[in-house]
């Protein structure tokens, strides 16, 4: 069933979405019978939930994150049969919707399943009732844990601070009791669904179950590498995500702003980058977001030929940039993040912001010879294996 198992892989990085769309469950709706109501301890431990997760401020930010840590996972994992791609597409749009939005979340999730499955009025019904009852028990089982671990999620994305080995570990063993409980429930919950369904949606179901079962296989596998602190970013695919990563100097969307210290770090890491190392940039940039001028730099020096000192002068300009970012923003943090993101590339506050972009663009111009000017005049977007090699 496409909702458990959403839910089971919750210890995806997308887990706390996950938590928050069983919680939600309890507001299935007038046709569940009073006995599947949720209780008052777990519509306040939903309410709880719901709350914090608000802490994040722009769900969208956080959204692009979640998107991409996901796709790592199915790319990597080689999950490309149509039940893989399906649960990933599922997943994405339930984890698009805020998780305060929890009726919004239910009615796309209790959608997704009906389509799947061709459901009938009654199947539906019958499924409704079903998680309602389970997923109230569930929470009252084990709100502690739900709330404890949502809570501090939270607060670590909320002020720029990356998930540690420790914490996971600390995480694993914590819910290894709910995990457990988590299976009878899905196996009892398969059996109620299976029962009720028609040779070929049981069909269906089956493929989807094989599928599901090969991911649940593989982060099971992990949860005892965790236990021991042996979890990595790369485990959630979050290879890519910038508080994970620490190459956020700039965390304008979470109002926390780091020190000088990060700032040259990522300058040093746009260095190494356009010298050719392995280092994880963003492939976009944005003049008013210091974050992704190193994607501008690298393209830069791709598009020009930059010879090794020019190289080294891009990367030192690049960090000098991104100094006088931060010194700018971090006392006006409060006021810049209130700033809405669709706003900022024309906002008057980030006006200093978008001049120190355009100083970059100017003085990495300055090192350019006349011919590699010329060049990059006319250098097309996508390059062949055959073009032109720069002049110097």
């Amino acid at each position: 069933m496409r909702f458990m198992r959403w839910f089971r892989e919750m210890r995806r990085p997308y887990w706390l979405t996950a938590v928050v769309g069983l919680a939600t469950l309890g507001w299935g709706g007038d046709r569940a019978g009073a006995q599947d109501r949720p209780t008052v301890r777990s519509m306040e431990t939903l309410r709880s939930i719901t709350e914090e997760t608000k802490k994040l401020g722009n769900w969208d930010t956080e959204y692009i994150n979640i998107e991409q840590a996901a796709k790592n996972i199915w790319r990597e994992s080689g999950w490309n049969s149509e039940p893989d791609r399906y649960a990933l597409e599922l997943a994405l749009d339930v984890a698009r919707i805020p998780p305060w939005e929890f009726l919004k979340r239910f009615d796309r999730i209790t959608e997704g399943v009906t389509e799947r499955y061709s459901l009938s009025e009654a199947q539906g019904i019958n499924l409704k009732s079903a998680i309602i009852r389970e997923s109230s028990q569930l929470m009252m089982r084990h709100a502690r844990v739900m709330f404890g671990q949502v809570r501090d999620a939270v607060v670590l994305r909320a002020n720029g601070k990356p998930f540690t080995p420790e914490l996971i570990a600390e995480w694993t063993k914590e819910s290894d009791p709910m995990m457990a409980d988590l299976d009878t429930v899905f196996v009892r919950m398969i059996g109620e669904l299976r029962a009720g369904m028609t040779s070929r949606q049981q069909a269906i179901l089956d493929r989807d179950l094989v599928s599901f079962e090969k991911r649940m296989k593989h982060f099971v596998g992990m949860r005892g590498r965790w236990a021991d602190g042996g979890w990595t970013p790369q485990d959630w695919g979050m290879q890519d995500d910038p508080i994970q990563t620490g190459s956020d100097p700039f965390i304008l969307k979470r109002g926390a702003m780091p020190d000088q210290s990060a700032a040259r770090r990522a300058a040093a890491e746009t260095g190494a980058a356009i010298e050719g190392e392995t280092v994880q940039l963003p492939l976009r940039w944005k003049a008013h977001d210091p974050t992704t001028w190193a994607a501008y730099v690298l393209d830069f020096k791709k598009r020009s030929g930059l010879d090794p000192g020019q190289t080294d002068a891009a990367a030192s300009i690049h960090a000098e940039l991104v100094d006088r970012a931060a010194d700018f923003a971090k006392p006006r943090a409060a006021m810049l993040k209130g700033v809405p993101e669709a706003l900022r590339p024309t906002h008057e506050a980030f006006a200093p912001i978008r001049t120190m972009f355009n100083e970059l663009e100017t003085r990495l111009g300055a090192l350019l010879t006349k011919a590699q000017r010329e060049y990059a005049r006319n250098q097309r977007p996508a390059k062949t294996a055959d073009a032109p090699k720069p002049p110097h």
